[in-house]
């Protein structure tokens, strides 16, 4: 999922209840902390997972977070453009 609100939270549960998916899982809500109507909480916790606001701090992601950043700075030391936005 990208960005909490790009996602309806309603459609989500209706097709966790209607068995049209079969799972999922987030990090972020169109409405943060999460609003105690929200339907997601509606549906079987075997079904859905929610996780602290963390979801990218995977060892992996960290180590790529700073070999990009270190790479960014060099590059930019010695005037050089770098295919990323900094």
């Amino acid at each position: 999922m990208a960005r909490g609100p790009i996602v309806v939270n309603d459609d989500i549960a209706k097709a966790l209840q209607e068995n049209l998916i079969g799972g999922y899982g987030t990090d972020v809500f169109d409405e943060e902390p999460i609003n105690t109507s929200n339907k997601l909480l509606e549906v079987s916790n075997e079904k859905i997972v929610f996780s602290p606001h963390i979801g990218w701090a995977t060892i992996e992601a960290r180590e790529r977070l700073f070999n990009e950043t270190i790479k960014n700075i060099e590059s930019f030391l010695k005037g050089e453009n770098r295919n990323r936005i900094v």
